[in-house]
């Protein structure tokens, strides 16, 4: 080589970052929830479907993200066989979307009633999509630890 010859490098670094596949987190969600249901099952001895709560929205600019991270990962878990509902967070109220009325949820238990069958629905996970206040800070993981 000679000196007026630049040297060439195997590694390079890039300044340019990908999104997220939601196909792939999606799927680490499943396997997460697949272990955790088997382990719930099996300490309880029932084999009726999970209750999952996947929590959006929130008290940020983030807000919208949080909301396109649930819809994606509600159309991804469609066929699973738990029982996926849809909750929002806001300032004023915590709601489950896409049942009659919205319920409101409990938040001195984190459940609601279900409108149709009258009956109270305790969730057995929740999966957080709240990007900002008060996902990613850690308020909401504190409250939920605490139930």
């Amino acid at each position: 080589m000679s000196m007026t010859e630049p040297r060439s490098s195997s590694h390079t670094t890039s300044a340019k970052t990908s999104k997220p596949d939601l196909g792939q987190i999606g799927l680490i969600v499943l396997v997460v929830l697949a272990v955790l249901a088997s382990i719930v099952m099996l300490i309880s001895g029932s084999a009726a479907a999970l209750k999952i709560a996947l929590i959006a929205g929130g008290y940020s600019g983030e807000y919208t993200v949080s909301l396109s991270s649930q819809e994606g990962l509600m159309k991804f878990l469609s066929d699973s066989p738990y029982e996926i509902y849809p909750v929002l967070l806001r300032r004023d109220h915590w709601t489950v979307l896409g049942l009659e009325g919205d319920p409101e949820i409990d938040k001195g238990d984190f459940s609601f009633v279900h409108p149709v069958a009258g009956r109270k629905v305790r969730f057995d996970f929740a999966y957080i999509t709240i990007h900002g206040t008060p996902g990613e800070d850690g308020h909401l993981t504190g409250y939920l630890d605490m139930l």
